[in-house]
């Protein structure tokens, strides 16, 4: 990869990437991320273009979740850009999402109103139903706040694809964030699957609603939904939850889901998604 810095000198501090000649120049602008395993850098290429890019010295990892992502094509997902190896290092560029990650607004709120939490659930579920339906399905594994991004029009974006994997790839391995996580991704020995997705996102929906959740008991529509939808994602036992998205998007509607009945990808590029998501008040 070319240019990560203007100035070879520059590449230590920016992750020890250097130029090189014949490839993509990126320059990065600074650090907005900063993980385990890696580091995020908001990215300028050659052509002035803002990008995201992540670096990390686990290139395997790395590659394994630029492989993934190049495969995506769903607005919940960031486009893919390149993927490029050098020094030890590998780096992950893709589209530079302009907005707030959701864990740091919640921090400022008491959370979303049961409406907006309605909305961004079902946001993130026809995004993870996209995912559960490639074939191998792919199990998202670490669903929670600081992995979901807000974006300027209102709608959502899911970062992080460290922890994703195909079904059946990793049969017992441990993943994902505790608090978030369901109890058979902490375990060893024990399978995740599609339902361990349907949990995570109850944890997320949990967290949206911050000091909110107790009025899922009142008599309100929406309130009704919510109290459904985390009742049935929430479980301990995976049997007892919905067992895939489709369920999860009949308790958002308010009514059994059935394939046919709920938004495609399709139909959100088409519709919903051109379309301007404002936050209401809190």
């Amino acid at each position: 990869m070319q240019g990560i810095c203007k100035k070879r000198a520059d590449s230590e501090k920016y992750g020890g990437l250097e130029e090189r000649e014949g490839k993509m120049e990126y320059y990065f602008v600074r650090v907005v991320g900063e993980g385990a395993f890696s580091k995020v850098y908001l990215a300028r290429t050659g052509t002035g273009r803002l990008c995201a890019c992540k670096v990390s010295a686990e290139k395997e990892m790395l590659k394994k979740e630029a492989d993934l992502l190049g495969e995506l094509y769903h607005p919940l997902f960031p486009a893919y850009l390149d993927y490029e190896e050098q020094g030890g290092k590998g780096m992950l560029a893709m589209e530079y999402i302009r907005g707030e990650n959701m864990a740091r607004m919640l921090m400022r709120r008491r959370g979303f109103c049961a409406e907006q939490t309605l909305r961004f659930a079902a946001e993130l579920a026809d995004g993870l139903r996209y995912l559960h339906h490639r074939q191998p399905a792919v199990l998202y594994r670490d669903l929670k706040p600081e992995n979901v991004m807000v974006c300027q029009d209102g709608h959502l974006k899911l970062i992080d694809l460290g922890c994703a994997c195909r079904l059946g790839e990793e049969k017992s391995c441990m993943a994902g964030t505790v608090g978030f996580a369901p109890p058979e991704q902490l375990k060893m020995g024990r399978a995740a699957g599609i339902y361990s997705d349907v949990y995570g996102l109850g944890r997320t929906v949990q967290s949206m609603l911050g000091e909110r959740e107790r009025d899922v008991k009142e008599k309100n529509t929406y309130h009704k939904r919510l109290k459904r939808l985390m009742d049935g994602c929430l479980c301990e036992d995976p049997g007892q939850r919905f067992p895939d998205m489709i369920g999860v998007m009949g308790a958002l509607m308010g009514k059994r889901a059935k394939e046919k009945d709920v938004i495609c990808e399709k139909n959100i590029w088409e519709s919903h998604y051109k379309n301007a998501c404002s936050l209401p008040p809190i």
